[in-house]
């Protein structure tokens, strides 16, 4: 039981290369850091998000600074990508991102995290805590997300 899986989806009223572009977007991944995680970024590629670019991030975790490095997959950009730890908190860490098309006007946005705790299997007792975790942060970003959307599409911008 040391490999676990949350999973979160939803449905957004965006195709999916207006989806890939907003996750393009600088701040993309402050927006969607829960303001309950202690999150900073460190380095980021300035390529963005493509095929084995790397971010560096430094959260807090129970008090102690922890150093986060992962790296982006990209198979197949416009459809989704995937963050793979590098180095950092877990003995393995894979968050996936996929962008399938619903019509041509939403797309159904699928996260997946499959981890492993360090130190297993003593760890395995902290498991339930951690997918919890990781289950309300896939629920807020999905919200975020959504909201963010909506009033795109309801708030017409002008040109800059």
């Amino acid at each position: 039981m040391s490999r676990w899986t949350v999973a979160y989806d939803s449905t957004l009223p965006i195709a999916p290369t207006e989806l890939w572009r907003w996750h393009q977007r600088p701040g993309a991944f402050e927006r969607l850091t829960p303001p309950w995680e202690d999150v900073e970024v460190v380095h980021r590629d300035p390529r963005g998000i493509v095929d084995g670019a790397e971010v560096v991030l430094r959260i807090v975790q129970g008090g102690l600074p922890l150093r986060w490095v992962a790296r982006h997959e990209v198979p197949d950009p416009g459809s989704g990508f995937s963050d793979r730890q590098i180095a950092g908190p877990f003995a393995y860490m894979h968050h996936q991102r996929h962008f399938g098309p619903v019509d041509g006007r939403a797309t159904r946005l699928t996260e997946q995290i499959t981890a492993e705790l360090p130190l297993a299997p003593f760890s395995d007792l902290a498991i339930p805590h951690v997918r919890r975790q990781f289950a309300r942060m896939l629920a807020w970003r999905h919200h975020v997300l959504q909201d963010d959307l909506e009033q795109q599409m309801t708030t017409p911008m002008s040109p800059m």
